[in-house]
């Protein structure tokens, strides 16, 4: 999962502009993105279309990205627009359509508002900005995660996740960090999650939403990541657990924590 350049993390964004200014190549993901956006708007169902019928510099094959993907070239230490303006230039501050579908409803399906880079969701019906995507991303092995010693280790991601929410949470963002950096299991090392690195163990399909074997005991409720609201210093963002979708609340609220280090 690509961290914003400006997070000082681990997977620094990186893009590479075709020859022609068309194509945009995502050099950690290794997925192509469509570079400059239809100006209108599209339902669900034409956006889906239009991905599916578009060719760009004589090539096909493009699709509407998962929640995921689409979320993966969001920058959250920017806003209006918040994804990187070099390699994606002219981009409203709008929400885009994914592919995803929300769990439970099958009339909605996520978005990512590239004003704020906050993932929610909306009726298929209404109309929306779309962003086509060719290519595939990692994709998760049959085995994705290793559990051993109360930790989760992703193969597809290569983050090492703590496997049990803390019994004293929730905690303030603060309170959070605080605890992660002094976390000591089976080594040390942890941290708060970044908001895109703790979407990558959404599991869209059911609620809570993540894996339940990997994961167990995971309510459906708010989790920190380490990510500030671009506008707002005294806000962070979360990702709700009942669905995958993402908000931002005031640093003072307790919320809960899962904690996370490279391998």
């Amino acid at each position: 999962m690509p961290n914003p350049v400006r997070s000082g993390l681990m997977n620094p964004a990186s893009y590479t502009v075709s020859d022609g200014g068309n194509q945009v190549t995502d050099d950690v993901t290794g997925l192509i993105w469509q570079r400059n956006v239809d100006s209108r708007k599209f339902t669900w169902q034409d956006a889906k279309q239009q991905c599916a019928c578009l060719a760009i510099d004589g090539v096909a094959g493009w699709r509407l990205p998962s929640r995921i993907e689409l979320a993966s070239i969001a920058d959250w230490t920017t806003s209006a627009p918040s994804l990187d303006s070099s390699a994606f230039p002219n981009t409203p501050s709008e929400s885009f359509w994914s592919s995803s579908l929300l769990n439970g409803d099958p009339g909605l399906s996520f978005l990512v508002d590239f004003d704020s880079s906050h993932t929610s969701y909306s009726d298929m019906g209404y109309t929306y900005r779309a962003r086509c995507v060719r290519g595939s991303s990692a994709t998760a092995p049959s085995e994705r995660y290793a559990i051993a010693n109360g930790t989760v280790f992703d193969a597809q991601t290569k983050l090492t996740w703590q496997q049990e929410v803390s019994a004293t949470a929730p905690f303030t963002w603060a309170d959070a960090k605080t605890y992660c950096a002094e976390l000591s299991l089976n080594g040390s090392g942890w941290r708060v999650p970044a908001v895109g690195e703790l979407q990558t163990i959404v599991d869209d399909s059911t609620n809570p939403s993540i894996d339940g074997a990997a994961f167990p005991m995971t309510p459906s409720e708010y989790f920190w990541s380490s990510s500030p609201v671009a506008t707002d210093a005294s806000r962070a963002w979360t990702c709700f657990f009942a669905n995958g979708s993402t908000y931002s609340f005031a640093m003072t609220i307790p919320k809960y924590v899962r904690c996370v280090r490279a391998m």
